[in-house]
């Protein structure tokens, strides 16, 4: 996996790509499924896959007294990026000063410009853009303008419970390690990846 640390390492001649964009703290079950996902769609459509991720962790930036502690270091990220199977992995560095990039900037100069984005695969509570301002439904409506298409994943669960980082930095804290693994995918952090089992797609939802 090409691991790029500023939009302008990515090689012109780098073709078009299939995106997966997110914090991937731990790299569980539930970013897999969508890596996973947005990897076949690439190979269908003859393009790259690859994950868009940031440093520091957008909320240290923005609200650092309520910053989480981490499940993996980038290093650690990376690494099980890398086992993925994904084509390169993007770590933008956050400041105050990209915090306040427009949605409609960061889908026309970011995804469309840079990246040349054929297609996006997000969870439905994505937020992007200054103060969050944006979600799917206007990346769905930016993407139109800027020539990809939008695949959205409802968040998944493995044995009822949700996965998500924030989920599992609750049961590590707790020191429910059981549960923390079968959200993972693997036997604990920093461990090898697993196979997600018992994952299931949550309820979506209301419209």
């Amino acid at each position: 996996m090409q691991v790029f640390r500023a939009l302008d390492q990515v090689p012109a001649d780098f073709g078009s790509t299939v995106i997966a964009i997110g914090n991937f703290d731990g790299v569980h079950c539930g970013h897999r499924w969508i890596i996973e996902h947005a990897r076949n769609r690439a190979r269908e459509l003859g393009a790259r896959c690859i994950a868009v991720t940031f440093d520091p962790h957008p909320v240290r930036v923005l609200r650092p007294e309520s910053a989480p502690r981490l499940i993996t270091s980038m290093p650690e990220r990376l690494r099980l990026l890398a086992e993925t199977g994904l084509d390169a992995a993007i770590v933008l560095p956050f400041t105050k000063e990209f915090s306040h990039m427009p949605a409609e900037s960061f889908a026309r100069d970011v995804l469309h410009q840079s990246l040349r984005a054929v297609e996006v695969h997000e969870g439905d509570t994505f937020r992007f853009g200054y103060q969050a301002q944006a979600g799917i439904k206007e990346l769905i409506e930016l993407g139109k303008q800027y020539g990809f298409t939008v695949v959205t994943h409802h968040m998944r669960t493995v044995r009822g419970l949700p996965v998500s980082s924030s989920q599992i930095r609750q049961r590590i804290a707790a020191g429910d390690m059981t549960a923390a693994r079968a959200l993972l995918g693997r036997f604990a952090p920093g461990d090898r990846v697993a196979v997600c089992t018992d994952i299931t797609a949550a309820t979506p939802p209301a419209p």
